[in-house]
């Protein structure tokens, strides 16, 4: 069973996955697919924590389309967090 977090907690926590997304833009424009799978492989993880498993299955799908450099996939996937971030705030 899945303990509720604090609003606040939940919400700091998307401030921070803002971030991310200005580092994930750079990657895909720099081709650097080692960051955008470390994000992906971070939204994965600890997006369920926070209530939010969508997030973590766009995190889990960018991690693996960051394994297999798939530039178009990525662009996709960091297009569809940003929209999803604009709808949680």
């Amino acid at each position: 069973m899945m303990m509720k977090l604090p609003p606040e907690l939940r919400q700091n926590y998307i401030e921070r996955r803002k971030k991310d997304i200005e580092s994930l833009r750079q990657a895909v424009g720099s081709k650097d697919f080692s960051v955008a799978q470390r994000i992906g492989h971070q939204l994965k993880g600890n997006g369920i924590t926070y209530g939010f498993e969508l997030l973590s299955q766009l995190g889990a799908e960018m991690e693996d389309l960051a394994k297999n450099q798939d530039l178009l996939g990525l662009d996709r996937v960091v297009h569809q967090l940003e929209e999803w971030m604009n709808t949680v705030t």
